[in-house]
């Protein structure tokens, strides 16, 4: 689950034909200058029952964005995961 959170924060909105709603809108975001927390946020709803704990940043000064993952899996294990978009 943690490949498949990091390939949509890479994913595009509504550029899979199958998950519409999966991805978040980066180049548009590039364009105008504004982050797109908003769709990270709704991406890490999405996500937040297939792990124990599921937190991801934006790391601060990084553009284009850059956000870190920290994933906590069900049995305990923890991995740190780093997405560029």
């Amino acid at each position: 689950m943690l490949t498949t959170l990091c390939q949509t924060l890479k994913l595009a909105l509504g550029e899979s034909p199958i998950w519409g709603s999966y991805g978040i809108p980066a180049q548009q975001s590039v364009a105008t200058q504004v982050f797109p927390d908003l769709y990270v946020a709704l991406t890490q709803q999405q996500f937040a029952q297939s792990f124990a704990s599921l937190l991801i940043n934006r790391a601060q000064g990084s553009f284009p964005p850059i956000y870190n993952v920290q994933a906590t899996f069900h049995p305990g294990a923890t991995l740190p995961a780093q997405v560029a978009t």
